[in-house]
């Protein structure tokens, strides 16, 4: 836990404490001329948030100011208020965001950081640990039916959220859904529901859509589905372990999620005047290696987001040569270079550690450019918030992440940092940045392979490293 007093003195030792932006100082030199010397400002709030929207504020974080060979520059801790402020006559430094996570209950409070080279001293607004928490929401278990015209009730298939349904009856009328589990926002508004109703021998698909569904609300699907194949244009080579992804984005939510693979290509959308874009990918995950207690996997993707719907969509996995990731790995090296590729704006190394019974202890993403050096995280002093001593004879699994990636409408590094925080900022989640294309490399080690049945049940689209990224280790806010 931190020491809240720290706060004070850790702002009254650095430049100056504030708001995000710049602000400019004027000093008369000895000739009367004036020298203007302008303060950048890195701020950020921390807080978490539940699954309907409540926000607590989260002062057990800290912002760590490098220096070029990662030795620390400056520390501060979250003000009162959850804020981490710093400023410099400096545009970027190198800089980590560390925080507890939750108490979940365990004999300790696992650690978020995240590490950016050169991040530009900026105002990136509210960083959120979305804790997918329901204590404080008002919840409800409803039961509702979804009306369909001409419903062939002995042969159908239905989705809520793009899920399968566990709880449901059929009638002649349409699917009746038991025991759907709604929560509201803490305006008090309910969310918006999407459904699919598929009839494999009539060949339609229909769609239901509440933007606001209230408990007991019955649907009508009475959108039809509109046919749209992905074609993957490298499709040789990629058959086995790639999965295709469709789904609108409305009001920065996702709806009608559906997926198929590589050979087995059509799929529906549903066109509403209210749909933000339409979101189209490619995913293939392929096993390299493979041992009683070990995992080595290659992925690459790539991402469209549409304004409009197209009857066929074109999508290329990338080709890059994974064995340059790889070799970070096999060789245990640090250093790196692949800015010989125009494909890619940024490298992100990712470190997840936790105990045996696989409980996160440490979840570090590292964000950097195409070439530098790996730096050991084991050197940044984060005593405030993690003990290193008591924390490594917990460690008993590992999880390591190599991966290049950028977007069409990023042309460097320097773009890419510019607008990140964008991503995470803002409202409506559109991502205007274009076509992503993705490449990595992951290894998951762990000791006890036992506890590991539940990710031998996946296939390759659905990586072992894919599950075991869930709500308990997935990556930090920022």
């Amino acid at each position: 836990m931190i020491n809240k007093t720290l706060a004070t003195i850790s702002c009254v030792a650095l430049t100056a404490c504030g708001g995000g932006g710049s602000s400019e100082s004027v000093t008369a030199n000895s000739n009367k001329n004036t020298v203007v010397v302008t303060q950048n400002t890195f701020s950020a709030k921390m807080v978490y948030r539940d699954y309907c929207g409540n926000e607590q504020i989260n002062t057990d974080a800290q912002l760590i100011v490098h220096n070029s060979d990662f030795t620390t520059k400056a520390k501060i801790n979250a003000a009162a208020d959850g804020t981490l402020s710093y400023s410099s006559d400096s545009e970027n430094e190198h800089i980590s965001i560390v925080y507890l996570r939750p108490d979940k209950g365990n004999d300790f409070r696992s650690v978020s950081m995240t590490t950016i080279i050169d991040q530009p001293l900026v105002d990136v607004g509210i960083i959120a640990y979305e804790t997918s928490s329901k204590e404080n929401c008002n919840c409800e278990i409803s039961n509702f039916t979804i009306f369909s015209n001409n419903h062939d009730y002995s042969n159908y298939n239905v989705t809520l959220q793009g899920n399968s349904v566990d709880h449901y009856t059929s009638s002649y009328d349409g699917v009746n859904i038991i025991d759907f589990y709604m929560c509201p926002s803490i305006q008090g508004q309910w969310g918006s529901v999407s459904a699919t109703l598929s009839y494999p021998n009539q060949g339609i698909v229909k769609g239901a859509f509440n933007e606001s569904l209230a408990p007991y609300t019955d649907m009508n699907a009475d959108i039809t589905g509109e046919p749209v194949t992905i074609n993957l244009t490298n499709k040789d080579g990629f058959e086995e372990g790639t999965r295709l992804n469709i789904s609108s984005i409305i009001s920065g939510m996702t709806h009608f999620w559906q997926y198929a693979y590589a050979t087995e290509q059509v799929m529906f959308t549903f066109p509403l005047e209210n749909t933000d874009y339409y979101n189209a990918n490619a995913y293939h995950s392929k096993e390299i290696f493979k041992a009683d207690n070990e995992y080595t996997y290659v992925r690459s993707m790539q991402l469209k987001n549409l304004t409009e719907i197209q009857e066929q969509i074109d999508l290329t996995l990338p080709t890059f040569d994974s064995n340059r990731l790889l070799a970070l790995h096999n060789d245990n090296s640090t250093l790196y270079d692949f800015s010989d590729t125009s494909d890619y704006d940024f490298f992100n190394f990712q470190l997840l550690l936790s105990d045996q019974n696989y409980n996160t202890i440490l979840i570090w993403n590292l964000v950097t450019p195409l070439s530098g050096n790996i730096p050991n995280w084991e050197d940044f002093d984060i005593s405030d918030l993690l003990d290193k001593d008591e924390m490594k004879p917990k460690i008993a699994n590992t999880y390591k992440s190599y991966a290049v990636s950028g977007y069409q409408a990023i042309t460097d590094y320097q773009g890419y940092v510019k607008k990140r925080h964008q991503r995470y900022s803002t409202n409506s989640g559109i991502n205007t940045w274009g076509t992503q294309t993705y490449s990595s490399v992951f290894n998951f080690v762990w000791s006890n392979s036992t506890k590991n049945n539940k990710l031998h049940q996946s296939d390759n689209a659905n990586s072992p490293a894919s599950l075991y990224l869930s709500e308990e280790t997935k990556l930090p806010a920022f």
